[in-house]
């Protein structure tokens, strides 16, 4: 059964404050539903999901994360943030189901929270959020459910005019990458296109997406998926909708890199979507 909840009141919202909505620690979340006026997305800055002080998922700002769901098509609102836990453009109720947050007791989450900064040339910002939750289930040996997680992870690369490559993408053993989005925004040429031209992931010397930025944008978008050609190209690993077609990672994979073109000197920021289970002492 699903319960929807009002989250707690958020302290101190003005410009220029760091604000953390707190998130009610026994409820598995499916939605979290940020309401915000008085500011943009883009002034709402270093967004951290967080369980027991940790980064589970970080993105620059609320647009970022509003780009990821237009590219997936899940549900966005005008004057709302969307966290979904839940991978609703999963084809499988099964894969959906592993996907949440849990933060009851059986997973040992003591405190989350989603953390973030409201720039300082925020008008007149107003912050609240409400929750859908269901109950954490148990196996019959008592011990939780599996909770599969997307920890979403940002850092940024300076690039030059032409090829790149990006060889310090972390490999956690047990994870696996379900997609990469490479942010380099179009300058207002003529193609209204981002500045990436070509990315290709390789694994071992091994290529697995070697096609242009406009042929990635053909493929996902034959796969229902609504590319977001203006910001950025997507890597994307799950265009049947199936998790497990995502890249797992293991102690076999000796070398992950990304190459490809861009149109202009400038700097990628580079957005690797994990998902893992949960664990107190993992990635």
């Amino acid at each position: 059964m699903r319960f929807i909840k009002k989250l707690p009141t958020v302290a101190d919202v003005s410009a220029g404050a760091d604000i953390s909505i707190v998130l009610p620690v026994g409820n598995v979340y499916e939605t979290v539903y940020v309401y915000y006026s008085g500011v943009t997305p883009e002034q709402l800055q270093q967004l951290k999901l967080k369980a027991n002080t940790r980064t589970v998922s970080e993105w620059a700002n609320g647009a970022d994360l509003i780009s990821i769901d237009n590219h997936y098509k899940r549900e966005t609102l005008s004057g709302v943030l969307v966290f979904h836990f839940k991978r609703t453009e999963l084809d499988e109720l099964s894969q959906r189901r592993f996907f949440g947050f849990d933060t009851s007791g059986l997973q040992g989450i003591k405190t989350a929270s989603i953390d973030m900064h409201i720039d300082s040339a925020a008008s007149d910002p107003k912050i609240s959020a409400i929750a859908v939750t269901s109950l954490p289930t148990r196996l019959p040996n008592g011990k939780a459910v599996p909770n599969w997680l997307t920890k979403m992870r940002t850092h940024y690369v300076s690039v030059s005019q032409g090829d790149f490559e990006i060889d310090n993408i972390p490999t956690p053993d047990g994870a696996s990458i379900a997609a990469i989005h490479l942010v380099m925004p179009d300058t207002d040429d003529a193609d209204a296109d981002c500045q990436v031209l070509e990315a290709d992931l390789q694994i071992n010397q091994t290529s697995w997406h070697p096609i242009t930025a406009a042929q990635a944008f053909d493929i996902q978008t034959a796969h229902g998926r609504a590319p977001q050609r203006a910001k950025m190209v997507t890597i994307d690993l799950i265009l049947d909708n199936d998790i497990n077609q995502a890249a797992a990672l293991n102690r076999a994979i000796e070398d992950l890199r990304v190459k490809g073109r861009v149109a202009s000197a400038g700097q990628i920021k580079v957005m690797v979507e994990y998902v893992q289970m949960w664990s107190p002492v993992g990635f």
